[in-house]
């Protein structure tokens, strides 16, 4: 993944695809901040993308 990309993948509508919407990572990210995480993109091993999906733990409440 280009560098110059990285800034605006989060982006509605960005994308580096012909035939691509750019609407994935961009819902991805609004779901998973919707439920208090975050949504990061990791340098990757073998070439193409990598991310990571973080949340908070929070203790279940006792009943």
């Amino acid at each position: 993944m280009a560098a110059e990309v990285m800034p605006r993948l989060f982006e509605p509508f960005f994308t580096t695809k012909e035939q691509g919407t750019g609407l994935g990572l961009s819902l991805a990210n609004t779901l998973v901040e919707a439920n208090g995480g975050k949504l990061e993109v990791l340098p990757p091993e073998h070439g193409g993308a990598r991310f990571a999906m973080r949340f908070a733990l929070y203790p279940r409440p006792e009943t």
